[in-house]
């Protein structure tokens, strides 16, 4: 049953990532391909990330996209599948299901997203802080060699190297 759910949800792939407008390359494909995977094994795993997903998104992030643009296309895909199998969709079950599906994967994509950021976050504020400590380092040391010279000018003497 779930198989056959997901080979109905592969007809709505165009209508989805909407690829009339951005072509068959059209952000948020891996999403609609999680969700698809998720449903197809519905009664055979648990729901969780799935791995492809996990390093699509990070794959996105490390090209330079931001969070907020993943997720809202994470967003996008998942209104337009919804509207896809509302008109689509005869079964009120089939269509429940397809909606629980999306909703975990959205929520699972937004979890590795955020958890991504804060992380990103946190490693850029360590960076900072190092940047901070090895300038108050630098800054003491000239202000050593600035005393030193000083004293070598008020006593007359060329240091001798």
């Amino acid at each position: 049953m779930s198989h056959e759910l997901s080979e109905r949800l592969e007809v709505l792939r165009d209508e989805a990532l909407n690829t009339a407008e951005y072509g068959s390359d059209a952000a948020g494909s891996e999403v609609f391909d999680a969700i698809i995977g998720r449903v197809a094994r519905m009664q055979e795993t648990e729901p969780g990330l799935d791995m492809s997903l996990r390093d699509a998104l990070n794959r996105r992030l490390a090209w330079g996209e931001s969070p907020s643009t993943v997720i809202v296309d994470c967003d996008n895909v998942g209104r337009r599948l919804l509207a896809a199998v509302h008109r689509s969709f005869r079964d009120p079950e089939d269509t429940a299901k397809v909606v629980m599906v999306i909703a975990e994967v959205s929520c699972a994509a937004a979890r590795h997203l955020a958890r991504n950021a804060v992380l990103r976050a946190s490693k850029e504020r360590a960076m900072q802080r190092r940047e901070m400590m090895v300038q108050r380092q630098l800054a003491a040391a000239l202000g050593q060699q600035d005393e030193r010279i000083q004293n070598y000018s008020m006593q007359g003497d060329t240091p001798k190297y």
